[in-house]
């Protein structure tokens, strides 16, 4: 799966009604800070409105016994968009 794919897999996993692959059809399929907060309380339990989208982004791959794989702490990569699907999907 290609990173748009996953990203808009891992939206509609946690309801991110508002994230759209074509938004960054040419660049890498980034999530809004409000897309990655609904993303870390849905995989960490946690509000994440007093953090920064990097943060978030460290603090959940964390919980998921990762490490963030983003050259970005504000973006994910395609492997950590890989760690989050499968934890969400129960795989």
């Amino acid at each position: 799966m290609i990173k748009a794919e996953l990203a808009a897999e891992v939206a509609d996993m946690v309801g991110i009604e508002s994230y759209d692959p074509e938004r960054e059809a040419h660049g890498p399929a980034d999530f809004r800070r409000e897309e990655i907060e609904q993303i870390y309380e849905t995989i960490t339990g946690e509000n994440g409105e007093e953090l920064s989208q990097r943060e978030m982004n460290n603090l959940m791959m964390r919980e998921l016994g990762s490490d963030l794989h983003s050259k970005y702490p504000f973006d994910l990569s395609r492997k950590d968009l890989k760690v989050i699907h499968k934890a969400l999907s129960g795989d």
